[in-house]
């Protein structure tokens, strides 16, 4: 057996310039019950991703109305690029990109649970396959750089 470390995941609540234009920002955790959501969809249960917030008080696990659900990941950020609500960015990594260029803008900074790192085990053998190799050369790569 061999092992790797995930690193944390850092998300971000994040919409276009001109959603939060024409809607708003919201100032809290509850004010964004009075916006359009983007919600992801995991294929395989069929379940909504919950957001993962915090409060000042506590973690809370926000299950807001979507009013654009889908199951890929790139989707929700680009329909949040489109100007169709708030979305929850997963890795805020993929977006900070977006941020600086203006396309999107974080909501409610600090909201998001950062997600704690966690080890990926895998059978150590000669002939790893080709997908695992390229996931755990991406993790190699995001471990090095945190």
């Amino acid at each position: 057996m061999d092992g790797r470390i995930v690193p944390a995941l850092t998300c971000a609540l994040v919409a276009s310039p001109g959603y939060l234009a024409r809607h708003g920002t919201p100032a809290s955790i509850a004010g964004l019950e009075r916006h359009a959501c983007i919600r992801f969809r995991f294929s395989e249960s069929g379940r909504l991703h919950k957001w993962l917030l915090h409060d000042v008080r506590y973690d809370l696990d926000l299950d807001p109305e979507g009013v654009f659900v889908t199951n890929d990941a790139d989707a929700v950020i680009d329909a949040a690029r489109a100007g169709v609500g708030i979305a929850f960015a997963f890795m805020r990594e993929r977006i900070e990109q977006d941020m600086r260029d203006g396309a999107l803008v974080e909501v409610l900074p600090g909201a998001c649970r950062t997600l704690p790192p966690m080890w990926l085990y895998y059978v150590n053998r000669k002939h790893v396959p080709a997908k695992l190799r390229a996931f755990i050369d991406v993790l190699r790569e995001r471990a090095d750089t945190d």
